[in-house]
């Protein structure tokens, strides 16, 4: 899109008006309230304005006319036990001045209330996402989809489904909206490949394998190696990964945070080798799924999760990643995720020495709270699983906050970014407090099984 098509950001009117605590009959336009996702998204034109999540790594469907200038659309893809992600964008030419509803049938997550959707964004130009205002949006029943072998399937007991409603004024011919700050894989291979060219030196770029649908879409699992040139054979690895799970992109975003880092200190590109795997899960990204990946075949929709895969490494994403994490051995390994209903940062792995030394150092660098780290979970995740197999012993699952921006901070993306800086310096300060120590057997521990 060029430039003088877009106004500024702040042009962009969002008024959420307090809809009564109960169902609204559906009007079935354009597909009806209970049409199947289909994998690509859609275009979708109701009253002169088009609502297109095919867009690149979209998510939206269902598109339909509640009411006069009320449009609700779904976000959960096919039988998803989960679904708190949408993508799309918004083209209206024709209907620029006129205020209208857009309601989010079916998110589920833990809370349900303003706050547990504050990661709500809004663009006009698809680069600089603003974060919506608390009193900008409502919570309100969901909707189910008529179909009772979907809508029995959704959810448990901590994940109960709810729709929210949004009131936007169409000030432009063309805007975005989205949850959360959306993360692409054309925003993933800009930047290693930007890196590539700026530092060609020290960051290798490699595919490492593909997913069930690389060859489909074009996207296969791509690994950045940054080191400084010469023989880093005896250098210690420090090995992180992000987008296990696609909408967690506060850790997506925190990865991009940490190589930015990396590049910034030239000294501990002599200390370390640094791999970086920005997104696992690319299926499950380019598919505009929540939480897992996507089946073998589209057709049998969404897949499993990619992160309790560690111990069986049955799934594409783990028969890439394992080889190249267990022939490195790296001194600290991290999977960045997000936690959408959390305060405070969290750490998941194993207990000892080792690992409150990386959280002292953590603490000293962030720009807000952090918890104590436990090995809380299953041990078929990341960390549990390559420190039972000795691979190694500082391995984390690390939650970085969705719902939180730092002091300063405009946005969303802006905050994550520096949280893998932070992140970042604090990780290597504990390495290099801890030295040789990093690989002692008896560095951290393990709970019993």
């Amino acid at each position: 899109m060029k430039t003088n098509q877009i106004s500024k950001p702040w042009r962009l009117l969002l008024v959420v008006t307090m809809a009564a605590a109960f169902p609204v009959a559906a009007v079935a336009i354009d597909g009806g309230p209970s049409a199947s996702w289909k994998p690509g998204g859609e275009r979708t034109t109701i009253d002169g304005i088009t609502f297109d999540s095919a867009i690149h790594c979209g998510n939206g469907h269902d598109f339909v006319k509640v009411g006069p200038d009320h449009y609700r659309f779904r976000a959960r893809l096919d039988h998803a036990r989960y679904a708190w992600r949408f993508y799309f964008k918004i083209e209206c030419p024709e209907a620029v001045g006129r205020t209208i509803t857009l309601e989010v049938a079916d998110l589920d997550h833990a809370g349900r209330t303003p706050w547990h959707e504050s990661a709500t964004v809004y663009s006009t130009d698809d680069e600089r996402w603003l974060p919506m205002p608390l009193e900008n949006m409502t919570i309100v029943p969901w909707t189910p989809t008529g179909h009772a072998a979907i809508d029995r399937k959704y959810g448990d007991r901590t994940h109960v489904p709810y729709g929210v409603q949004y009131r936007l004024k169409l000030t432009q011919p063309v805007m975005w909206f989205a949850v959360p700050t959306p993360f692409t894989l054309q925003q993933r291979d800009r930047q290693v490949d930007r890196l590539t060219k700026e530092h060609p030196n020290v960051v290798q770029v490699t595919t490492i394998g593909d997913s069930y649908h690389s060859k489909t879409h074009g996207y296969p699992i791509r690994m950045a190696r940054i080191t400084a040139p010469g023989d880093a054979s005896n250098r210690p690895v420090v090995f992180v990964i992000a987008g296990e799970h696609p909408s967690e992109s506060a850790g997506l975003y925190a990865c991009q945070g940490w190589m930015e880092e990396v590049l910034a200190h030239p000294d501990w590109l002599q200390q370390f080798v640094f791999c970086f795997v920005p997104v696992v899960n690319v299926d499950g990204l380019y598919y505009g799924a929540s939480y897992y990946n996507l089946a073998p075949s589209l057709a049998d929709g969404i897949g499993q999760n990619v992160s309790t895969n560690w111990e069986k490494r049955t799934l594409p994403e783990l028969k890439a990643l394992w080889p190249v994490v267990n022939q490195l051995r790296p001194v600290f390994f991290a999977t960045l995720h997000n936690g959408r209903n959390r305060r405070s940062l969290e750490v998941c792995g194993p207990t000892g020495p080792g690992t409150d030394v990386l959280v002292e150092n953590w603490r000293q660098q962030l720009g807000f709270d952090m918890d104590d780290a436990h090995p809380k979970g299953t041990l078929d995740h990341a960390w549990g699983t390559l420190h039972r197999a000795g691979v190694v012993r500082l391995a984390y699952t690390i939650e970085t906050l969705l719902l939180c921006r730092q002091k300063g901070f405009d946005t969303f993306q802006d905050s994550y970014i520096e949280t893998g800086r932070q992140l970042a310096r604090g990780t290597v300060a504990a390495l290099q407090q801890l030295g040789p120590a990093a690989t002692s057997p008896n560095i951290t521990t393990l709970p019993p099984d």
